[in-house]
């Protein structure tokens, strides 16, 4: 209803349509759906001699006078406190206005023989919010084929990363594992669901860019450079001359006493400054002890050697460390050989002016 209090005419069953399709976001549950429906089978609008409906329009009356056991019968026998408490939400949800008389009784306003007002329960609110009730439904329409369209993206990505859930970190494999139970939530918010498939793609960027060689960077060592040892320590097993497979080498260990040790209020500081990290590990480690074993499974999770691991931490220190892991994950796209990369990132700091190697006799640049 416009300003002048005009009715737009509109079909009883393309209003209900709007109302069922939009009744959570207005707060409404189905019996408070059923009522509504109940209540506008009341106007006179149904065409006597076709028996179709008529729209509603400005000329329709638009207050229901039925006594409640009248509206009770047309709900399935609804019982009357139930209708009661459906009206009142109704009418709190701006879908009714209640016309009570002197006496609270509904009863028609008759002149010359013909119904010109009435007491009773005025559903004229709702036929003048038919306009904003339809523009919710296509917008929530168009949100609802939305996110099916990104579960089903996030539940095939999801899918995909659990085939390479060798390549992801603790924390990263139990993110894509409970993915799949928030996704299932009707409250789940568009926005919601497009970060968590965001999150995917990047995990997925993340183990291709791992998986799939790639062409050098314009700062990598030359092959004369690298550090050979840790290459030869980054496979699993090495093969002997007869073909037959020899023990695996065993993981060189820090000397954590030769490292600047790490201080822990640094610890947010310097995980804060490492955002390319945030998506593999949702929050900053707590303890030192957690910071540090962050960085050891980093490494290899880059395809970086223990050794070369290792020299590096006691070269630079923990803190740098993590930086200089932040940096590969950034670029881990255009990285061919991850533990030339570090080598090289190693020596460009240790080459800053101000900077000086971590007293550690081990330690290679």
């Amino acid at each position: 209803m416009d300003g002048t209090g005009v009715f737009r005419p509109v079909l009883r069953r393309d209003l209900m349509a709007a109302v069922r399709r939009t009744r959570r976001h207005y707060g409404l549950n189905t019996g408070d759906v059923l009522v509504l429906d109940v209540l506008l089978s009341f106007l006179p609008c149904r065409d006597r001699t076709s028996g179709q409906d008529r729209p509603i329009t400005a000329e329709t009356m638009p207050v229901i006078y039925a006594a409640n056991a009248t509206i009770c019968g047309r709900a399935n026998d609804m019982d009357p406190r139930v209708l009661r408490r459906h009206i009142a939400r109704l009418v709190s949800a701006g879908f009714l206005v209640r016309r009570d008389s002197a006496t609270g009784k509904r009863f028609a306003l008759r002149a010359g023989g013909q119904v010109r007002g009435a007491y009773g329960l005025d559903v004229s609110p709702l036929l003048s919010r038919h306009a904003e009730i339809s523009e919710t439904a296509a917008r929530l329409d168009d949100e609802a084929e939305e996110m099916r369209s990104l579960r089903a993206e996030a539940l095939t990505l999801r899918g995909t990363l659990l085939d390479r859930a060798g390549a992801l970190t603790a924390e990263a494999l139990s993110f894509v594992e409970t993915a799949k139970t928030v996704l299932r939530r009707t409250s789940l918010a568009v926005r919601d669901a497009v970060a968590i498939r965001d999150r995917m793609r990047r995990l997925l960027g993340a183990c291709e860019a791992i998986e799939t060689p790639c062409p050098a960077p314009e700062n990598a060592p030359a092959p004369e450079d690298q550090d050979t040892t840790a290459t030869a320590c980054a496979t699993d097993e090495m093969t002997a001359a007869n073909g037959e497979s020899v023990r695996q080498v065993e993981s060189p260990k820090i000397d954590t006493k030769s490292v600047a040790p790490i201080r822990p209020e640094t610890i947010l500081t310097t995980w804060n400054g490492c955002s390319a990290l945030h998506d593999l590990r949702s929050t900053p480690p707590g303890t030192v002890r957690e910071f540090q074993e962050f960085i050891y499974d980093l490494g290899p999770y880059l395809g970086v050697a223990h050794r070369t691991l290792a020299d590096a931490i006691m070269a630079i220190g923990w803190t740098e460390m993590l930086r200089a892991l932040n940096v590969m994950v950034e670029r881990a796209a255009t990285i061919s050989n991850p533990n030339g990369y570090l080598v090289s990132l190693t020596r460009d700091w240790l080459a800053r002016p101000g900077r000086n190697r971590v007293d550690c006799p081990r330690a290679t640049a």
